[in-house]
């Protein structure tokens, strides 16, 4: 439970998850148009504009089904990794903006007999500031700027005629947009990278806060407020649904002797020791809390009571036979035990009453008992 305040990564990791679904969306659409435009071109060509100066076979090879192949291959292989949970978040962020600066660099590539899709991988670069990841934007600049040599080398050799002045006018243009849209992108990840910081150390700040309050530094257990947040939620869900509650509270026989016998820091491994066992017997680390001192107490959902007798029974019992050292002696210690059920229209301090009664019954009966409220009926 100390550790409820998520890490830097962790904290991201939701942000991060929701925009790789957006963006491997992007690249099947993306992959799909490119097809689509492609074969929507053919017919243009052939009947309207007689622009297709080599064999259809050659044209369709090199324009439909290599760059075509090219794209979906990439998309699959993005797919299996964005969908395989073993892969750390980071990589699957690769994936997919590499994944789109591979369709767009096929746009460019394969595609460029219209200068304007020369553009296409520079929009790639503005990806990495979604992620606020500096390497990733560093690796995706070098990579576009590569695309975009050759995509201008094979545009000036097969598209442009020879036009000195187009094809130095088109590669100046290029050149300034790339450095613009890579110190715009530059610009843009360090904000957001300066704001998610920010937000994350909020983030952390209130939950430190909000655990100092909660959260009890000895036994690492919910406190006395937490317990009365959750008692009154549980009980207004009861009260919708029918959903069976009921409420246990435990108790340390005798701890003001233990504390005097062998000193209030046994006194404590104690109180820490029963609190592991707590969590281990019940498995319900949510619903157990610290109320004070020596007693705690754990709500159970839709559990029987039956079965939440004999798990009290079984905690009782261990904690009965562990065995402590404190200055060569080994003294053993017991708890008793008070169980409700909650009945309709109980407020919480009617249920918590409840609990106390059969607790207080307990201990009348010599301690080390579990006793359950003789009022309380099950829903």
């Amino acid at each position: 439970m100390k550790n409820t305040i998520l890490e830097y990564d962790e904290y991201t990791q939701k942000y991060h998850k929701t925009w790789q679904k957006r963006m491997l969306y992007i690249c099947w659409l993306s992959s799909c148009i490119v097809l689509f435009v492609e074969l929507a071109l053919i017919p243009v060509y052939i009947f309207l504009e007689n622009t297709l100066v080599f064999p259809l076979s050659k044209y369709f090879l090199q324009h439909v089904i290599l760059p075509s192949c090219i794209n979906f291959i990439s998309v699959i292989l993005c797919t299996v990794i964005v969908c395989n949970h073993t892969v750390p978040q980071k990589r699957k962020n690769y994936a997919v903006t590499f994944c789109l600066l591979t369709i767009t660099g096929v746009v460019s590539l394969f595609h460029n007999y219209y200068q304007i899709s020369l553009v296409a991988p520079l929009l790639v670069i503005v990806i990495p500031v979604i992620y606020t990841d500096t390497a990733l934007f560093n690796k995706i600049a070098v990579f576009a700027f590569c695309i975009l040599i050759v995509s201008l080398i094979t545009w000036g050799l097969f598209e442009s005629n020879g036009d000195i002045s187009l094809i130095s006018g088109t590669v100046f243009g290029m050149l300034m947009l790339f450095f613009v849209l890579w110190n715009l992108a530059k610009t843009m990840l360090a904000f957001i990278k300066n704001h998610a910081e920010y937000s994350y150390n909020s983030y952390r700040e209130r939950n430190e806060t909000l655990t100092a309050i909660h959260v009890d530094p000895l036994t690492n257990l919910y406190t006395r407020n937490a317990f009365f947040e959750t008692l009154s939620s549980n009980i207004n869900i009861s009260n919708e649904t029918g959903r069976q509650l009921i409420l246990v509270i435990t108790n340390i026989d005798g701890i003001r002797t233990i504390n005097t016998l062998y000193g209030k820091t046994n006194g404590d491994e104690v109180l820490k020791s029963f609190s592991e066992l707590l969590k281990y017997t019940f498995g319900n680390i949510r619903n157990t809390f610290r109320y004070s001192g020596n007693t705690f107490a754990t709500l159970f959902e839709n559990k029987s009571i039956d079965a939440v007798e004999d798990a009290v029974n079984t905690l009782r019992s261990s904690f009965a036979a562990m065995q402590f050292n404190f200055n060569n002696d080994l003294p053993t210690f017991t708890v008793s035990a008070g169980i409700a059920c909650y009945c309709m229209d109980m407020t919480d301090t009617e249920f918590f009453d409840e609990a106390a009664k059969a607790l207080y019954r307990a201990k009348a009966e010599g301690k080390d008992t579990v006793a359950i409220s003789s009022s309380s009926k099950p829903l």
